[in-house]
């Protein structure tokens, strides 16, 4: 650590004397230099996108999710990161450590437990550690459900946006239309659909990563 501190250190240095030396140097170049960069900039954010593919869409984000259970139940949470990609294809993949708390937020809401430590001590009674049961729990929610999901993406310039994946199982097409939207400054968004079961709206909430 001592040894890379010097070396950032040397590193500044050098940095300063060169930077004294470019302020003797021709400022008009340096500021046309410096428009040209910024102009480039700038055309690199308007091109992101095109007709079918929203570029405010085009990042990587965070995704909150709430599951709703049978009627009466609190819907449980889950965390994952979605990205939607330039070239039209998108990745969902679902964050381990927030499947296992929706897991324990699951069975808690199925026995009326109130806590992490009751439903601990629940498994427990049943005769089992709470590692032996949350690996059968993950497996089983492996089973069930993709931990990382692929496919394309459009968008119709009306707020729908469609995704289109390819069940691991079937090998079938699945194809899913929801509303989306985003803030004006591009770092919050949300996308909403009609739950198939339920038949009520179920909205995810984006933020961008940083």
């Amino acid at each position: 650590m001592k040894k890379a501190m010097k070396l950032l250190a040397i590193f500044l240095c050098l940095a300063l004397v060169l930077a004294s030396f470019a302020a003797c140097g021709d400022k008009a170049k340096d500021s046309d230099e410096k428009n040209e960069e910024e102009t480039k900039e700038k055309v690199t954010e308007v091109v992101k996108g095109d007709a079918t593919h929203d570029g405010k869409l085009i990042a990587a984000w965070d995704v909150d999710v709430e599951i709703p259970l049978d009627e009466g139940m609190e819907p449980v949470a889950i965390k994952a990161t979605m990205e939607f990609a330039e070239d039209g294809t998108f990745n969902m993949t679902f964050d381990e450590e927030s499947v296992k708390d929706m897991i324990v937020q699951m069975f808690c809401a199925m026995f009326g437990l109130s806590s992490e430590e009751e439903f601990v001590a629940f498994i427990e009674s049943q005769g089992m550690t709470m590692d032996d049961f949350m690996k059968e729990a993950m497996a089983e929610f492996s089973d069930e459900n993709e931990s990382e999901i692929t496919g394309t993406w459009t968008t119709d310039g009306k707020g729908n946006l469609t995704q289109v994946s390819v069940d691991s199982e079937s090998g079938e097409e699945e194809t899913e239309v929801c509303k989306y939207t985003v803030s004006e400054d591009g770092n919050k968004g949300t996308l909403t659909y009609t739950d198939e079961e339920s038949g009520e709206e179920q909205t995810i909430n984006l933020t961008k990563k940083k």
